[in-house]
């Protein structure tokens, strides 16, 4: 079976609106200009139940995960409590100079590892996957991750509990 990534939103899936807009240090961190300063990563920190939900869900539909964001790395996701084995593999891909747009390098992504992609986003370039991919967009809804999104992304990709 070919592999399947699910390329997440990670600031608004998992870091929490509240968090963001009243921490001062975390807001600085995201109005930064370079998304690898370590003042970014030194100020937030992810919520552990959702990624708790993410990994179990990883677990059971083989479904690997990756953040469509580059600045949030591997090794920050495994330190912020991310099990290795749920994300997908790091790779190195091409596209068109100058195209600067995420969605685009991830989809080369996902060739590059040999896997259907799907993106899973509330916020992040919503517009242009959901007109572009509607069929391999989900909808994140407004309330994060959540038991029921876990449920609906057990549907999605035909998942029976064991």
């Amino acid at each position: 079976m070919r592999n399947r990534v699910l390329y997440f939103d990670v600031s608004s899936l998992l870091l929490s609106s509240p968090s963001r807009e009243n921490a001062q240090g975390v807001q600085q961190a995201f109005d930064c200009d370079t998304p690898s300063s370590p003042t970014f990563f030194d100020n937030i920190s992810l919520n552990k139940k959702a990624i708790e939900l993410l990994t179990e869900f990883s677990q059971k539909s083989d479904v690997l995960l990756y953040p469509i964001q580059k600045r949030f790395k591997r090794d920050f996701l495994i330190k912020q409590g991310f099990d290795e084995s749920v994300l997908a593999p790091d790779a190195s891909y091409t596209v068109r100079y100058g195209d600067t747009n995420e969605v685009n390098h991830k989809i080369s992504h996902a060739h590059v590892i040999d896997a259907d992609w799907y993106f899973l986003s509330d916020e992040y370039d919503k517009a242009f996957i959901e007109h572009h991919f509607p069929d391999r967009f989900i909808d994140a809804g407004s309330e994060g991750v959540s038991p029921d999104l876990i449920q609906n992304l057990m549907d999605k990709f035909d998942v029976t509990e064991k």
